[in-house]
Order: C-alpha cells, then sequence, then structure tokens
C-alpha cells in the first residue's frame, strides 16, 4: 500500500468513525511490516546462500571469496576483532511468519525485534514484541481495505543462538518456538533458524536470520507443507 493510499484511508476514517481508523492505523501498520517481512526472507536466504556458496567451495581465509555478488558476510577475523574493540552490538527490525493459507492468499504475523550480538561470548539473543496479523497476495500486499488486520495473541522466541564459522564466514543458529493466534486460527513453529551479520549492496549492517531445514511451521495443529512458508527475523545496527 502507498503512502498516498494509507493517508486517504486514514482521513477517511477520522470522518465516519472510530474502529475504522483503529482498523486503518493497523492496516497502514500491516503494510509496512509486510514488506519488511520480505526484506527480513530475502535478505536471510542471500545470507543462508552466501553461506552455503562459501562452504561448498571452501574457505582461503578472506571468508568473502565465493560470495554472491552483491553480497558481504562477518569473516572470522571481524568477529574476533569486535571481541576486542567492540564487545557488543545492538539491532533493531522485525521477525514474522508467512504462511499460505489458498490461492494467492498467505497470512502473515509480524513482530518489532531487538537483537544484540555479544562478539565475546558469540551468542545472539532476539526478542520479539507487538504481534500483529493480517493477509497479502502473493506480492505482500494487503488483500482488501485493511488486509485483516488485528493484534495476534501468543509469542515466539528465539534461544540458544551462537555464532559458528562456516567457510571463514560467521554464521549463527538458534532454536524457535511458539505459536500465535490470529483471527481464531493457531500458527506455530518449532525447529531452528540459522542466519549471519552482513552487508547487501553496500546498504547498512545487517543480522538476518531465516527457518531451517528442520524447521516445522504448523497451522491449526497441522503440518503447512508448503516451500513458501518461512519464518524470519532481520535488524539494522543501532548507532
Amino acid at each position: 500500500m502507498s503512502d498516498r493510499k494509507g493517508s486517504a484511508l486514514l482521513h477517511k476514517a477520522a470522518i465516519f468513525s472510530l474502529p475504522f481508523l483503529i482498523s486503518s492505523c493497523a492496516a497502514l501498520e500491516l503494510a509496512q511490516r509486510a514488506d519488511d517481512l520480505e526484506l527480513a526472507v530475502d535478505l536471510g536466504k542471500d545470507f543462508q546462500s552466501a553461506l552455503q556458496a562459501s562452504e561448498s567451495d571452501g574457505s582461503d581465509g578472506d571468508g568473502n571469496s565465493s560470495l554472491p555478488e552483491g553480497v558481504s558476510l562477518l569473516t572470522e577475523e571481524e568477529l574476533e576483532a569486535r571481541a576486542v574493540e567492540q564487545g557488543s552490538a545492538s539491532y533493531a527490525g522485525y521477525a514474522g511468519l508467512f504462511v499460505p493459507t489458498g490461492e494467492n492468499q498467505n497470512s502473515i504475523i509480524t513482530a518489532e525485534a531487538d537483537i544484540i550480538v555479544d562478539f565475546s561470548t558469540n551468542t545472539v539473543v532476539a526478542d520479539f514484541d507487538d504481534w500483529i496479523g493480517g493477509r497479502v497476495d502473493d506480492n505482500y500486499n494487503a488483500i482488501g481495505t485493511t488486509g485483516g488486520a488485528a493484534k495476534a495473541r501468543g509469542d515466539i522466541s528465539f534461544e540458544n543462538g551462537l555464532f559458528t564459522i562456516n567457510g571463514g564466514d560467521a554464521s549463527f543458529t538458534g532454536d524457535v518456538s511458539g505459536e500465535l493466534t490470529y483471527k481464531n486460527d493457531d500458527y506455530g513453529i518449532e525447529g531452528s533458524l540459522e542466519g549471519s551479520i552482513g552487508s547487501q549492496n553496500d546498504g547498512p549492517e545487517s543480522v538476518a536470520a531465516v527457518a531451517a531445514s528442520d524447521a516445522v511451521i504448523t497451522l491449526n495443529g497441522e503440518v503447512v507443507d508448503d516451500p513458501d512458508a518461512d519464518f524470519g527475523f532481520y535488524g539494522e545496527t543501532i548507532d
């Protein structure tokens, strides 16, 4: 949803009713978060592909020799240097669950994400807050006037985040689990995430992670057998 359309929705809502105003505000938040979730998943998968490329090609010590064009990941040397020079770093962004539910119809549930990387212990901590659900098409555009935007109940947690070295580039894994209720449907995930710290096309430094192959996503207790179902989080460095 464009900013112009979003402003028109808010103006119209203010005229007619407070409930519609509230739902429109949620729709604007949903639209922004849908874009952020798409970025999180795409960035996480790019980092994941880069790590796999490094691993399959082997490492010559610089950690970047076999990465896809435009992607730069944190190397082992940089990870060790930051333990002394920086200690830790904070990142802010979003996390989200994407679940296909029909032809060109999907549910997304997103949250704000605060991520802290402790370089001295090689650990990653991620906290998620304020879950909002909605309906989007395959291009992450809200379906209908508000996209069904509404608060979701429950929580998803990320634990045991730990960096390892993968072909000269530093990657981390961690456990993800939890369940969220949106529009009387229960969405769950259990398994692991994998990610890294890096940048793309000289953009800001980011941390990103996506569901690993062992992660299982469920809808009302049933496994979602769709390759497009995913969970991810990302954050950009806080100055």
